[in-house]
């Protein structure tokens, strides 16, 4: 977890949950959209910070699904389902019923250009 930086952009209202067997848990976690070029982000990518989400291991390619006013990520690991991110700006990158891997990159860079255009340089 490296926190706020230059080249990451808080989606302060964004609400995270944590899906672990059959319950639902509600995450203080800070999610940011990380752009590539900043902080050795080599790809824009989202960061969803929190110490329960620290993991073993390097990842993997995970499905992500839009859902209403959000995403969900879809993790499969140990006991975790997934991780449910609510806001309204993420079904600009995907919308209700579409899906993803993860590792997004293009459509999530298009919405932090209208977000925060002085943080591009090329």
């Amino acid at each position: 977890m490296t926190g706020p930086a230059i080249g990451k952009i808080h989606l302060k209202d964004a609400k995270t949950y944590l899906v672990k067997g059959l319950k639902v848990i509600k995450l203080n976690a800070s999610v940011y959209i990380h752009l590539k070029g900043y902080a050795l982000a080599t790809v824009t990518h989202l960061d969803i910070e929190h110490e329960s989400l620290n993991f073993e291991g390097k990842g993997n390619f995970i499905d992500i699904y839009g859902i209403k006013n959000g995403i969900e990520i879809n993790l499969r690991h140990n006991d975790i389902k997934s991780i449910i991110i609510k806001h309204n700006l993420l079904n600009r990158v995907l919308k209700i019923g579409e899906k993803t891997r993860t590792w997004v990159g293009f459509k999530l860079e298009n919405l932090a250009k209208t977000l925060r255009p002085d943080l591009f340089w090329i």
